[in-house]
């Protein structure tokens, strides 16, 4: 949904320190804790550049209907699975593989580095981790096998887990909320778990509904059911836009149907200086 006036929306890339860990086997909320302490300090400088944002791609503060219309299933749930298992990729770094999502975020306008890799992908960062220093990323779409090449663009290894890649292979993007989600809110998540009954081992395009259980600033608390492998890919409401980025689980005894999503607005606070476009408005 277009802003009113319709205009590009200026986005920089923020020149900022990134710590990049060991290698580590998907997080779980128990071993996320103590992740700072096990890192080797590693700084890693991008260089400053300004993206300019597809007004088009990235919702507005206005969605489809009432607000109510967000606690509610959508009563076109085929069009909403197809259309977000389109956008979601299957990421594979190293030993890891892990799941993303596209994002339009246009062209970077003060260089010419990014013009070769017009797509963006999100991600997290413990699932490309172990290619922070090639800075090159494999990737699927839907559930065909072939892989494609991403770059990696930014990310932030230690606050949020978050990465953003950028890619010559055409990726569909996904519109991202404005308004912050409630808890109760209908919302569904698309990902790659393992598993054991597939030929690759991995269930591309899964999908699994449920609702906000509760949110901690930034952070979105679910009972939709979430995997290994679900890392990276999105979390969306009721109207199809991208609420958070699916990121780890509680696997403690005696817990049940706790999930964390990173909220879109971690990609201004990490990565992009963009609050004008994907902060929400509360």
């Amino acid at each position: 949904m277009p802003r009113e006036d319709d205009s590009p929306i200026e986005v920089k890339v923020l020149a900022t320190e990134y710590i990049q860990p060991e290698p580590e086997p998907e997080p779980t909320k128990s071993s996320r804790s103590v992740l700072p302490l096990i890192l080797s300090i590693i700084a890693v400088v991008l260089s400053t550049a300004s993206f300019v944002v597809n007004a088009n791609a990235v919702s507005t503060s206005k969605v489809a209907g009432k607000a109510s219309d967000l606690y509610v299933q959508p009563n076109d749930l085929e069009s909403l699975v197809t259309k977000v298992r389109a956008a979601t990729v299957t990421v594979f770094c190293g030993d890891y593989s892990g799941s993303g999502w596209g994002i339009d975020l246009g062209d970077v306008s003060n260089t010419k580095e990014d013009d070769k890799y017009p797509y963006e992908i999100v991600t997290n960062y413990h699932v490309v981790s172990q290619c922070a220093s090639a800075k090159t990323v494999e990737f699927s779409i839907g559930s065909a096998s072939k892989k494609f090449q991403a770059r990696l663009w930014g990310f932030d290894g230690t606050k949020h887990d978050i990465a953003l890649l950028i890619t010559a292979q055409k990726v569909t993007s996904l519109p991202t909320a404005r308004i912050k989600p409630k808890v109760g809110q209908w919302v569904m998540a698309v990902g790659s778990p393992g598993s054991w009954a597939t030929k690759d081992g991995l269930l591309k395009g899964n999908v699994t509904t449920g609702r906000v259980t509760n949110i901690v600033d930034t952070t979105i608390v679910t009972d939709a059911a979430i995997n290994h492998g679900n890392s990276g890919g999105p979390l969306v409401n009721a109207v199809g836009q991208v609420v958070g980025t699916n990121s780890w689980i509680e696997l403690k005894d005696q817990v049940d149907n706790i999930a964390y999503a990173q909220g879109t607005p971690v990609l201004c606070e990490s990565i992009l200086k963009c609050d004008a476009t994907i902060s929400w408005r509360r």
